[in-house]
């Protein structure tokens, strides 16, 4: 049986989330008709992407596990968890609870 990885604590302001995406409502029009937009295609105006918190450090005040958070793209680091991806985010580059 092989062994799990999991994160036994987390240090100072860092934060383990889950990203997600969120589609505009033409896109979901498109999807129902059969039609997907390629990345390329899709307007990249934003600097921030969005995640729910996981875990958390004690240090971490501003949020709480299970808190959506909008953070700064170039901030998180991606990590691997039993073949699924997270990000450590520090607390300094989460710019709003959503």
């Amino acid at each position: 049986m092989e062994k799990r990885k999991r994160l036994t604590k987390i240090f100072d302001d860092w934060i383990l989330a889950k990203a997600y995406k969120t589609i505009s409502k033409e896109e979901e029009r498109l999807k129902k008709v059969g039609l997907e937009v390629p990345d390329a295609i899709r307007e990249k105006k934003e600097v921030a992407d969005k995640a729910i918190v996981i875990e958390k450090s004690e240090n971490v005040k501003k949020v709480e596990i299970g808190d959506k958070i909008a953070f700064l793209r170039w901030g998180p680091i991606e990590i691997d968890i039993d073949n699924d991806t997270f990000l450590l985010i520090k607390e300094q580059d989460i710019i709003a609870k959503i």
